[in-house]
C-alpha cells in the first residue's frame, strides 16, 4: 500500500472535521449557563481529532514502510458492532435518558473492544464507573444541563406521591 493511499483516511477525517465543525456551529443551544457550554464540545472534539491526525501524518511522513497487516473478518465485526452500539445509543438516549443509555453504551463498547475477554463482572463495574465519571464531569464540573431521564423520573415521581 503506497504512502499516498494510506493518507486518504486522515485526509478524509480532516475534511469530516471541517464539515462537522461548520455544521455544529448551526446547532441551537438551549442552555448555556456554565463556563464551558454545549457549543464548546464540538470544538474540543475537532481539536482532539486534528492533534491525533497530526501524529498520524508525522508518523507517515517519517517514512514508516513496514507492511500493513490485512484486515481480518473479526476486525470488521468489531467495527460493525461499534457502529450498531452507537446507533442504539442515539436511538435510546431520548427514551431512557442519559444514565441508562450511557451505561449501556459503556458496557457494549467495553465488551466489544475486549472481544468479551474482560468478563461480565468487570465490564459491569467499569461501565458503572464510566457512567458516573461522565455524569459528574458533565453534570457538575462542566455544569452542562443533562436531559431528563424519563424512565427514572417516572418512577421517582410516582414514588414521591404515595
Amino acid at each position: 500500500m503506497t504512502r499516498a493511499f494510506r493518507l486518504l483516511v486522515p485526509a478524509a477525517l480532516l475534511v469530516f472535521a471541517v464539515f462537522y465543525l461548520r455544521e455544529a456551529g448551526d446547532i441551537r443551544v438551549l442552555y448555556d449557563t456554565g463556563p464551558v457550554g454545549p457549543a464548546d464540545f464540538p470544538k474540543v472534539l475537532v481539536a482532539a481529532l486534528v492533534v491525533c491526525l497530526g501524529f498520524v501524518l508525522v508518523g507517515e511522513w517519517r517514512g514508516r514502510n513496514e507492511a500493513l497487516e490485512p484486515i481480518a473478518p473479526g476486525d470488521l465485526r468489531v467495527v460493525g458492532l461499534v457502529l450498531l452500539i452507537a446507533a442504539l445509543y442515539v436511538a435510546l438516549f431520548p427514551r431512557i435518558g442519559f444514565p441508562l443509555s450511557t451505561f449501556a453504551l459503556s458496557m457494549g463498547l467495553l465488551l466489544t473492544f475486549s472481544r468479551s475477554a474482560l468478563g461480565l463482572g468487570k465490564a459491569l463495574v467499569q461501565a458503572v464507573a464510566i457512567t458516573l465519571a461522565v455524569y459528574v464531569l458533565f453534570g457538575f464540573v462542566f455544569d452542562v444541563r443533562l436531559p431528563p431521564t424519563p424512565f427514572l423520573d417516572g418512577i421517582l415521581a410516582s414514588g414521591g406521591e404515595a
